[in-house]
């Protein structure tokens, strides 16, 4: 007997992205395997993000008045009533192909968790080195956690691990970043994570070449794992081990080249847009 397709769910949350918001509504209504449902939640935006977002029919319009991106997606997930959610921002922007081939990987791999793949960046110049950049961050932030991790921009999660895990996020968005917290609490429950190029979004990627915001991106990694470690889901008797060391450290061999050297490109970046700007 044929397996029956997993039901998929959208969860968008949203904080100002009007300019983005066309682009993503769009990409979603034209899918060749169309989602259960489509969930905005509204983080309080001041502009016509969620105006955009009604005048699509397959929208669903949340109101989240916690400000924070974890407060939103945990407002949206737990919402959705697919067997699997998307999570997605605003500025992604996802294949025609992206939801029936989410549902052939599920069906393919049906002990896996958690789903997500690379990005390319419509930003300037980064598209000629942001899947290169994505590989890197994907193996860098394994060797670094001991876990693969999910990326916010392109996830998708399985629902009953979503709920398994969800009592075990630190849920907070200027300590942590939320879906390398997500990754993590998955882990804890028992879930595996396939990384897949069959899942590569367009991005916009902008922000990454600020260098405050990379650097900052960095001591939030740290400062995770060491409330990872403190945390009592670091404790449950489900949690993954972590990827073995001489592994990991394969991983960042390969890869370190490429997390510290775009601290220098994007300090270099900055300057020449502070040149540019005088």
């Amino acid at each position: 007997m044929a397996q029956k397709s997993s039901s998929v769910s959208v969860v968008l949350p949203v904080y100002n992205g009007e300019q983005y918001m066309r682009d993503c509504l769009d990409a979603i209504a034209v899918q060749t395997i169309p989602p259960v449902e489509v969930i905005v939640v509204d983080n309080n935006c001041t502009d016509t993000s969620i105006q955009i977002a009604k005048q699509y029919s397959f929208v669903r319009v949340l109101r989240e008045k916690r400000q924070g991106l974890s407060h939103a997606r945990n407002a949206g997930c737990a919402a959705a009533s697919g067997d699997i959610i998307v999570r997605i921002d605003a500025d992604t922007v996802i294949p025609s192909h992206y939801i029936e081939r989410l549902t052939t990987l599920a069906q393919k791999q049906p002990i896996t968790a958690g789903f997500t793949g690379y990005g390319v960046s419509r930003y300037e110049f980064i598209p000629k080195i942001s899947l290169i950049w994505s590989w890197c961050y994907f193996t860098f932030a394994h060797a670094y956690l001991g876990h693969p991790v999910l990326w916010g921009a392109n996830m998708a999660i399985r629902k009953r691990y979503w709920q398994a895990l969800a009592p075990y996020l630190i849920n907070n968005d200027v300590a942590v970043h939320e879906d390398q917290d997500v990754s993590l609490a998955l882990a804890s429950v028992g879930g595996t994570v396939c990384v897949s190029h069959h899942l590569t979004v367009s991005v916009q990627m902008e922000a990454m070449l600020h260098y405050a915001r990379y650097r900052k991106y960095g001591l939030m990694l740290q400062l995770l794992k060491r409330l990872d470690k403190e945390h009592q889901r670091a404790q449950l008797p489900t949690r993954l081990p972590k990827t073995v060391w001489w592994r990991r450290g394969l991983y960042w061999l390969a890869t370190a080249w490429g997390a510290y050297g775009f601290y220098l490109v994007t300090f270099m970046y900055a300057l020449y847009r502070r040149l540019l700007s005088r």
